[in-house]
């Protein structure tokens, strides 16, 4: 899926273990193809058990990276540029989602 947007949500508040379960379970794996692989970081809301049962669910593996590893999350090579971006469109765009969606396709 590399260069998709897959399963977006916008959420009010703090990502917690349900919110995230929720989407992984509702929105993210039904979107992935069967048998994907799926990596992870180790923020504490990707509870690792919990998150494996629902990949397995769908026939999907999940692979965690190892703690406090950024080098090895792609994320975090873009997250800046993408701040960047969205700092710098949001008031041209009629919505975050629209300014979210200009700012993967051009980073």
């Amino acid at each position: 899926m590399r260069g998709v947007l897959a399963a977006p949500m916008q959420y009010d508040g703090t990502m917690d273990g349900e919110l995230f379960e929720a989407w992984f379970r509702d929105f993210l794996c039904p979107e992935l193809s069967k048998g994907s692989t799926i990596i992870m970081d180790n923020a504490s809301f990707h509870r690792k058990k919990k998150v494996e049962n629902i990949a397995n669910g769908f026939r999907h593996k999940v692979i965690f990276l190892p703690p406090y590893s950024p080098e090895l999350n792609p994320i975090e090579h873009c997250r800046s540029a993408l701040k960047r971006c969205m700092q710098g469109v949001m008031k041209y765009m009629p919505s975050f989602d629209s300014a979210l969606r200009y700012c993967i396709q051009v980073e």
